[in-house]
C-alpha cells in the first residue's frame, strides 16, 4: 500500500511540474512577443556590459595591488624578524623520561629558543615602562 501511495505521488509531482514547466514557457512567449528588444536596448546593454567589466576589472587590479603590498610589507618582517639574533639557550643533557616520551626533540627545541627569547625580551624589557613590559612566561 506505501508503495502505491509513493507511486502515485510521485506521478501527480510529475505531472504538476510538467504542467508548471508549460505554462511557464508559454507566459515567455507571449511576453517575449509583447516586448522585444530593439537595437537600441541591445546597444545599451553592451555599453552597460562593457562599463561593468572595466568596474571589475578596476576593482580586481586594486586588490591584486593591496594583496602585493601586503605581501611585501609581511616579507619585509618576515626578513626583519630572521636578523634578530637569538641567544643560544643552554643545551642540557637530562629530561625526565616521561617528558621525553610526551615532547619530541623540535618541540624541546622549540620552546628552549622561546623561553630564551623570553628572557632576553624580559631584560631588555626591565628598561621600559611598567605598562608596556613583556610577560616572561613561556606557556
Amino acid at each position: 500500500m506505501e508503495q502505491l501511495f509513493s507511486l502515485v505521488t510521485l506521478v501527480g509531482m510529475g505531472l504538476v511540474l510538467f504542467l508548471f514547466l508549460k505554462w511557464m514557457v508559454r507566459a515567455g512567449q507571449t511576453h517575449n512577443k509583447k516586448n522585444p528588444l530593439t537595437p537600441a536596448d541591445l546597444k545599451l546593454l553592451e555599453e552597460t556590459a562593457a562599463r561593468l567589466t572595466a568596474d571589475i576589472r578596476a576593482a580586481a587590479n586594486e586588490c591584486v595591488a593591496r594583496v602585493e603590498q601586503a605581501c611585501e610589507r609581511a616579507e619585509n618582517l618576515l626578513r626583519t624578524i630572521e636578523s634578530i639574533s637569538i641567544p643560544a639557550a643552554e643545551q642540557s643533557t637530562h629530561f625526565a623520561s616521561d617528558m621525553n616520551r610526551r615532547i619530541p626533540s623540535g618541540e624541546v627545541e622549540l620552546l628552549r629558543g622561546l623561553s630564551g627569547l623570553a628572557r632576553t625580551q624580559s631584560r631588555d624589557a626591565s628598561s621600559a615602562p611598567r605598562d608596556y613590559q613583556v610577560d616572561s612566561q613561556v606557556r
